[in-house]
């Protein structure tokens, strides 16, 4: 999926990008706000812009929605607290940046099935840009059909929790000045908690368990046993 994401961009010559799916559904005024807010001045070191989220089934039916953005920018730092604390959904569709800063940012973040690749590279990319600027109105709706992609499917728990690890492993290096924040922990907890219990529906063994949680282990060893004897409860 990483590489399918690159090639595309690799074909284009656009200075800006919109991944975007032919099943999602775009706001009428989606192009109008990325073109007016290209227009304003900013402070940020590059574009990388955010539409509000929705999330839809097969038929159109709204199945959620992040709440409303605000004006403004948000940091790299609350953008990635935010989805480790389960406050937002986030899907490639929501987010218009530009060549420059897919460029700056090494491109897209590689982990297996793609699984957390996108989370991770939203936070690098706003990283880079300083920050994501917000596009308040109505959303982006991204389609999620149960069974359909990998967020709903456990034909690839093996792989999704090896991924989950690896980008554990890429915020303690990313993040590194953050490791003793209360929150980070707390949200990294939080986070691990959903994985192993929505995501992969408690189809995981004693070793994936323990590697998830050694890999919270290079933040916080307490956090680490703490998130291990918890989640070995849901496991036994």
């Amino acid at each position: 999926m990483v590489a399918h994401w690159e090639r595309c961009i690799q074909l284009s010559a656009e200075p800006f990008i919109w991944l975007f799916s032919d099943d999602d559904l775009m706001p009428a005024d989606g192009v109008e706000r990325v073109m007016e807010a290209l227009s304003r001045p900013h402070h940020q070191r590059g574009y990388f812009f955010r539409f509000p989220l929705a999330v839809i089934d097969g038929e159109n039916k709204r199945i959620r929605a992040n709440r409303p953005l605000e004006e403004g920018s948000v940091s790299c730092y609350r953008l990635l607290l935010d989805k480790l604390q389960g406050k937002i959904d986030s899907a490639a569709v929501e987010y218009v940046f530009s060549r420059e800063i897919w460029q700056s940012a090494g491109g897209f973040v590689h982990f297996p099935m793609a699984w957390c690749s996108d989370d991770a590279t939203w936070a690098a990319f706003a990283r880079h840009a300083g920050g994501v600027i917000s596009l308040p109105g109505q959303p982006v709706c991204w389609r999620n059909v149960e069974g359909a992609n990998i967020s709903n499917s456990a034909g690839h728990d093996k792989d999704k929790l090896h991924a989950t690890i690896l980008f554990l492993r890429w915020m303690r290096n990313m993040f590194s000045d953050y490791v003793d924040d209360p929150e980070l922990i707390s949200a990294l907890q939080c986070y691990i908690h959903t994985i192993l219990r929505i995501s992969l529906h408690k189809h995981y063994n004693i070793c994936g368990l323990w590697g998830v949680s050694m890999a919270l282990g290079r933040f916080n060893k307490r956090a680490a046993f703490t998130t291990f004897f918890r989640n070995f409860r849901l496991f036994s």
